[in-house]
């Protein structure tokens, strides 16, 4: 376990979340022994986690008509002893079988408009929506094309290293709130279908196009299959490469983000560099490592912008711990503004909406990009992020990401940039299959895999019956 504590801190200081302090390795060596020989009981007799005493945190969660405590919410979330036991593919197959799916559907999009003191969803205008797109995104996120590795299937996100990773801040809290509607299904719903499903749920609550969304996938009993994605990345003659420059079988240029830096490439100097053309050379390799063309780059990235935004309110005091480091359950506990929480919450260190409409589907996030000139400053997060030069814009309070203003610097970006901000039915459908080609990849299916019925938002999408078919991946033998 020393290998992955050393180079979880490096990812962490190398994407400008964590801390100088060198006693920091100390006191995560300490907490991962503490984990380690957790004595709180991960499961009650039925399977579901039991209100622990390690984890005094008060409060309520709802979701299905099922209530739980936060505590207990929080160690389901983030199993204290990092494995948790998993049904056998039988028993899975047959609770699956049995899963109520559009149940499923009515409770998690109940839950986007919930609202918890926990985690307000303030945080997301009053809508937890973006928050379980970015669930999804990141549980699935990891997977390489380059050696099939990672990806949603296994439910991995809950354990080391996945959810210590900068990229996976606060995504605790998105894991805790959904986790009342698991223990109300129980073994039929897999955690990896309830992450991918509450984003894709989320989407079409917010009027955006899916393909239909397929329960299946089959669940891992700890993190084991993702060290190999928080190894330091080398060259292929194995020469150790400085995190940021990471080239394939890794999939993202930095171990401990999901795709590149977004405020810019690493340079000489550690240091990003707010260069959109530079940028745009990392997008186009790291997405095409994991498997995407550049329709499918652009419509996602800008689709998935469609929602939300960056949270970064404060440049004096971070998001807090990851799990390694935290003290008991007071995982990523920001201090900004007091609480962390809602409007004062620190996530990524950028900050603002990336369109008006951010609880919206819609393509604004492109004509935006087109239509309005960007200038580069720091945001109140203290990074490099992008505003509109025209002050007195309605677009003003909108921002971009050194990321986002890369797709104006490759030709082949900017045409499809062009066409999804004059043609919305373009982008609704290299979105729709974008997010599921994300979603399902590098997936293990029950051969009781079944899918929802076309989604009402998504009648419309063109879909090519014999692509579709030759597109949907097959279930495990």
């Amino acid at each position: 376990m020393a290998f992955i504590r050393i180079s979880t801190i490096a990812a962490f200081c190398a994407a400008g979340e964590g801390t100088d302090d060198l006693n920091l390795l100390q006191t995560v060596v300490k907490q991962q022994s503490d984990l380690e020989r957790a004595t709180v009981s991960d499961h009650s007799a039925h399977g579901h986690f039991a209100t622990g005493g390690g984890c005094p945190i008060m409060g309520t969660l709802s979701g299905g008509g099922v209530d739980v405590s936060v505590s207990e919410a929080i160690l389901a979330a983030n199993p204290p002893r990092n494995k948790d036991k998993v049904p056998s593919r039988r028993k899975y197959a047959k609770a699956l079988k049995n899963l109520d799916i559009k149940a499923v559907e009515k409770d998690l999009t109940d839950l986007m408009t919930a609202n918890f003191k926990y985690w307000p969803n303030d945080a997301d205008y009053n809508h937890y929506g973006p928050f379980f797109i970015r669930l999804a995104w990141h549980c699935s996120g990891p997977f390489r094309a380059t050696d099939g590795r990672g990806g949603c299937s296994g439910g991995r996100l809950r354990f080391e290293p996945e959810r210590s990773w900068p990229d996976n801040t606060n995504l605790d809290k998105a894991r805790s709130l959904v986790y009342p509607i698991k223990k109300k299904y129980g073994d039929g719903l897999s955690w990896g279908d309830l992450y991918t499903a509450a984003g894709s749920i989320a989407i079409q609550s917010m009027g955006g196009p899916t393909k239909p969304f397929c329960f299946g996938r089959i669940d891992d009993k700890n993190g084991k299959k993702s060290d190999i994605l928080n190894e330091p990345c080398k060259d292929p003659n194995g020469k150790k490469l400085p995190n940021g420059k990471c080239v394939g079988p890794w999939g993202p240029t930095t171990v401990g983000l999901i795709y590149v830096n977004p405020e810019g490439p690493i340079g000489a100097d550690g240091h990003p560099r707010p260069e959109p053309a530079l940028s745009a050379i990392d997008v186009q390799d790291s997405f095409g490592r994991m498997g995407m063309n550049a329709m499918e780059i652009v419509a996602l990235i800008g689709g998935g912008h469609a929602f939300g935004k960056t949270h970064g309110a404060c440049a004096d005091k971070g998001p807090g711990n990851n799990q390694l480091a935290a003290k008991g359950c007071e995982i990523w506990n920001g201090q900004c503004g007091g609480d962390g929480k809602g409007a004062n919450t620190v996530t990524s260190g950028f900050e603002g909406p990336w369109t008006n409409t951010p609880t919206k589907w819609g393509n604004d996030y492109f004509k935006g990009l087109l239509e309005e000139k960007w200038e580069k400053h720091r945001g109140p997060g203290g990074l490099w992020q992008w505003r509109t030069e025209n002050r007195s814009s309605t677009r003003k309070t909108n921002m971009r990401l050194t990321s986002d203003m890369a797709f104006l610097e490759n030709p082949v970006y900017k045409s499809m940039v062009e066409i999804f901000a004059k043609d919305q039915k373009a982008l609704d459908n290299a979105f729709a299959h974008a997010w599921a080609q994300l979603t399902e990849a590098g997936s293990t299916w029950s051969e009781e895999r079944k899918c929802q019925e076309i989604p009402v938002n998504s009648r419309s999408l063109q879909y090519q019956p014999m692509g579709w078919a030759a597109w949907m991946p097959k279930p495990a033998a």
